[in-house]
């Protein structure tokens, strides 16, 4: 469960909204005791991280290539 919370956390940080949204509804069906909302909760919360990797990859793809790119540009060290 403290797994659970720090994720809603740092995806509400991050702007996440729609994991941010399934961890509240996983915290709240595992409170109150619900074994298969729980899971079938888990199983969304699980897709929406896959999908949001989806995203970023992408996104941190570019950014490992703009690096490269710049410290292959800037030369060696002088």
């Amino acid at each position: 469960m403290r797994l659970v919370k720090q994720l809603r956390e740092k995806c509400g940080r991050l702007g996440a909204q729609k994991v941010m949204e399934k961890a509240i509804a996983l915290l709240g069906n595992c409170s109150e005791c619900h074994v298969e909302r729980s899971k079938a909760s888990l199983q969304m919360l699980k897709l929406e991280i896959e999908t949001l990797k989806a995203k970023l990859d992408p996104y941190f793809q570019l950014v490992r290539q703009a690096r490269l790119a710049n410290e292959v540009g800037a030369g060696p060290p002088q």
